[in-house]
């Protein structure tokens, strides 16, 4: 889904489309009430001593933004966040009976119940301490040259950065193949630029980070952590310079460079790449696509002349960071204070519960999901959202067919992708299998490390293999959409699909000014290029 100011320009659909589409919804209304108000929408956010000629968005929603109040453990509030919330708490009911339940061993019931519980086992956490850590730290301090380093930033289990990345995917120019796409590593920070800016609040923001990693390193008995912090800061600023722009990233065709595996050797010779790839399980990859192609070689270079000491001390604290979740308490609340409080101005972090719902959610997704549409969404919910849709693309073909700013040869063109745009509502057809993840109900940690295990290993196994059309890259119980170009498909999940954003029994105006305000932005966006 994108930002508000792209979806705004997606609300020009919605005219045409409510003239043609207002019959096939109309019938529906009758069949029961609105689940909001008497047709569907809440007018009582908005503020009626504000005229609407002269500010609509206070026309609207004033009276909800001067009453509403942002919770403690969130960064923003909104019509959104609160259907999440509502989605976190039903499947909290789902993972609260299944835990308490009696599942047989091995069933995607007992799987869900032992991973929620385990995540909120603290006092086993507690007990345990740093020892679920052992094995790794030890593992990044018997490293002693590159090629060790790079087996270790590409070894799936461990969840460790590296100044190269890589990913399998959809092949963007190619929907019948996965590939594996080679990018520079992602920043502890958020941006480049909070490396690079001299900017006071970017300086501070870097002293603080540094702070940070000398208070995670002593809480961990590390060694040296002040001059560790030191150099890792350092470090990152030089990956960080090396890093193309946001802007730049976002270019389409450059950021897609196809090349065989002898090929990225001589872009980046410097690069331990047989080693990373049989590390990573795929030791014959053939061919690949680099995304930031001018990056990778001066990246290359980087990894080799840095100390390997350097790399060691880097590894060290980003391994502690990714797990703290699973860690003591401490190790816990010192990066949430960093990464949640001081970089994102969030005043606490969520409950144990929530964060143990998302971590549920993360792992074994469609395992919850299949449980979430049983409860949460009935047929009719999404035979009507199917008719939306169906209205909506009858619609936008009149638009396209009448566009006076189109040459024929590209409204023709247009006009085939619409036919064969493809949507997704509710849930997937086949759901995902999780037979091979072992869950434990006594081990928080080492679930989270199979289960990325797991996650890889389900990735790699699709190479060579013909796409997965059915596949979805989200969850039933998420509150959100996507629009996936490769497939040209559009995809809502179950729990977007419902009030205030659609509700089969509303006025089927509220239907389009919400829900369909976003199909008609993802047609008209992407038919359009």
């Amino acid at each position: 889904m994108r930002d508000g100011s792209t979806l705004r320009h997606g609300a020009i659909v919605l005219g045409m489309a409510w003239l043609v589409a207002a019959p096939a919804l109309g019938a529906q209304h009758a069949l029961a009430h609105a689940a909001i108000g008497e047709f569907g929408l809440d007018l009582g956010g908005g503020d009626p001593t504000v005229r609407p000629g002269e500010d609509f968005f206070g026309h609207a929603g004033g009276h909800w933004l001067k009453t509403e109040e942002l919770p403690a453990d969130r960064t923003t509030w909104g019509t959104f966040s609160k259907l999440a919330e509502l989605s976190q708490k039903q499947v909290r009911a789902i993972l609260d009976g299944a835990t308490a339940g009696t599942a047989a061993a091995g069933s995607v019931e007992r799987k869900i119940g032992d991973y929620y519980a385990s995540f909120q086992d603290t006092a086993r956490i507690e007990a345990l301490g740093l020892s679920p850590a052992a094995p790794a730290l030890a593992a990044i301090a018997a490293a002693t040259t590159h090629e060790d380093l790079a087996r270790l930033m590409a070894r799936p289990d461990l969840g460790l950065p590296a100044p190269i990345d890589f990913g399998i995917s959809l092949d963007r120019k190619n929907p019948d193949r996965y590939v594996l796409v080679i990018s520079h590593g992602e920043l502890a920070l958020p941006e480049r630029d909070f490396y690079l800016r001299d900017d006071e609040q970017f300086a501070t923001i870097r002293q603080q980070y540094r702070e940070h990693i000398e208070r995670l390193l002593t809480l961990t008995t590390q060694a040296e952590p002040a001059s560790s912090a030191a150099s890792i800061v350092a470090l990152e600023t030089e990956i960080a310079r090396l890093h193309w722009p946001v802007a730049e990233r976002r270019d389409r065709d450059r950021t897609y460079n196809a090349m065989t595996r002898a090929q990225l050797d001589s872009l980046a010779p410097d690069y331990p790449w047989a080693a990373t790839f049989e590390a990573a399980g795929i030791p014959a990859i053939k061919d690949v696509v680099v995304a930031e192609r001018s990056a990778i070689g001066p990246l290359a270079k980087l990894f080799r002349t840095t100390p390997v000491e350097t790399w060691r001390r880097y590894l060290r604290y980003h391994y502690l960071a990714e797990h703290a979740a699973t860690l003591p308490q401490a190790v816990d609340a010192e990066v949430f204070a960093f990464y949640g409080h001081t970089l994102n101005g969030q005043p606490e972090q969520k409950a144990r519960w929530k964060r143990a719902v998302d971590a549920t959610n993360g792992a074994l997704g469609e395992a919850i999901g299949q449980i979430y549409v049983e409860r949460h969404f009935p047929a009719d919910a999404k035979v009507a959202a199917k008719a939306l849709v169906e209205n909506m693309r009858h619609a936008y073909a009149q638009r396209l067919a009448q566009s006076p700013w189109m040459s024929p040869e590209t409204r023709a063109i247009a006009a085939e992708k619409l036919a064969l745009f493809h949507p997704k509502i509710g849930y997937p057809d086949h759901w995902r299998d999780y037979s091979g993840l072992e869950v434990r109900r006594d081990d928080a940690f080492g679930n989270r490390v199979r289960a990325r295990l797991f996650e890889w290993q389900r990735e790699v196994a699709r190479l060579n293999k013909p796409t997965d059309r059915d596949e979805w890259f989200l969850s039933p119980q998420t509150v959100n959409a996507y629009y996936n170009p490769v497939f040209n498909e559009i995809v809502f999940p179950a729990a977007i699909l419902q009030p205030p954003f659609f509700d089969p029994a509303a006025d089927p105006a509220v239907n389009y000014g919400a829900i369909g305000a976003v199909i008609g932005h993802e047609k008209k966006e992407e038919a359009a290029k």
